[in-house]
């Protein structure tokens, strides 16, 4: 269900929006109808149809469990079977693997960036899908505590990649 249009981007042969209600948070699937005259009976038939949900949050007790929350924005990679989400309710852009021609999505497990992974190494902890940190870890509305990415630090290790 589209609640709270937030995004709208054309990839794979489809139309991807963000829907940002709460209770919704999803980036659904549409596909363009064909759009021979014959296809539209009147102005106001729909241009595109329904085709799945990509990916969804996870709520357990009220409260967001992977980094999918309110989505807001979306952006693909150059082969468009991987897109970036980013997420009001946890602060975070998740990375999304597509499957099935682009219809469907899922979440890695923890942080999706080497980057990230090499800055805060284990015992550090991300939300399932995080590409992005956020610089608040404990975040409201989401029972996952993850480490906080400081600015500071990120800055100091781009400046400085080899440093001990």
């Amino acid at each position: 269900m589209l609640s709270k249009l937030r995004s709208m981007v054309v990839a794979n042969g489809y139309l991807y929006v963000t829907s940002g209600a709460k209770k919704t948070s999803t980036v659904l699937c549409y596909q363009r109808i064909s759009s021979a005259p014959s296809a539209h009976k009147s102005a106001s038939d729909p241009l595109f149809a329904f085709v799945s949900t990509v990916i969804g949050p996870t709520i357990a007790d009220k409260q967001f469990t992977t980094s999918i929350a309110r989505p807001f924005g979306i952006a693909f990679s150059t082969g468009g079977m991987v897109c970036y989400i980013s997420n009001q309710d946890t602060n975070v852009v998740a990375q999304v693997t597509l499957t099935g021609n682009g219809q469907t999505g899922s979440l890695g497990s923890g942080s999706q960036s080497a980057y990230l992974s090499k800055l805060f190494p284990a015992p550090s902890t991300f939300l399932d899908g995080t590409f992005v940190a956020s610089q608040q870890g404990a975040v409201p509305d989401v029972a996952v505590v993850a480490t906080s990415a400081s600015p500071s630090e990120a800055i100091c290790e781009a400046l400085a990649p080899d440093r001990q």
